[in-house]
């Protein structure tokens, strides 16, 4: 299997040993994650920069992406109605705190595993370490000490270059989530104003 991959990627998984192949399926489902998360985060963020101007027209929301778009024209659709447009609305945002809090959870999970799996590829290469200092035959106890070492060191690493951006990735997702709150508030607001003639 290694034969496949890049000289690099063979180097690190031979040296890291099946910890380190742990490590790098966790790291596709960790990052296909954040990049859903990501992509659904900023959507739905989009409008919050109209917030400082004083407002959301709802011909930008139609404009905005097709997120948007869905949501303003059940908006037009209410019309008058504002129980309606209300309950939609919070349905909405429901939806998608429920969404990416869901994406956020794994993230961080995921993040604290590959920590964890670094961690346990550091022990388990300072087993063998010490068990080829205790062994007998000096001819190969250093070729063991060295190998030992090297897992130690690539499945730490491994560990947490995967989970350290994901960690960073999972609070911006959070600010985003964040971002979108303020807008859904922001239009609930217009809608009320609106429906009540102000």
């Amino acid at each position: 299997m290694l034969e496949i991959l890049p000289e690099s990627y063979a180097k690190v998984f031979e040296a890291g040993g099946f910890i380190a192949m742990c490590i790098f399926f966790l790291s596709v489902l960790l990052y296909s994650t954040i990049i859903d998360a990501y992509w659904v985060g900023s959507r739905s963020a989009k409008p919050y920069k109209l917030i400082k101007n004083g407002g959301i027209p709802l011909d930008y929301l139609s404009s905005a992406n097709s997120y948007w778009s869905g949501i303003s024209q059940k908006l037009i659709d209410y019309g008058s109605d504002s129980k309606s447009t209300s309950k939609f609305l919070r349905n909405s945002k429901g939806r998608l705190r429920r969404n990416l809090n869901t994406k956020i959870q794994r993230i961080r999970l995921g993040a604290s595993a590959a920590t964890l799996l670094g961690l346990l590829g550091t022990i388990t290469g300072m087993i063998e370490t010490f068990s080829a200092i205790s062994s007998n035959t000096s001819s190969e106890t250093a070729h063991m000490v060295a190998n030992g070492i090297s897992k130690a060191l690539v499945t730490t690493n491994a560990g947490l270059v995967v989970a350290i951006p994901a960690v960073a990735l999972s609070y911006w997702i959070d600010k985003k989530l964040k971002q979108s709150f303020k807008v859904f508030e922001t239009i609930q607001l217009e809608q009320t104003s609106h429906s009540k003639g102000l």
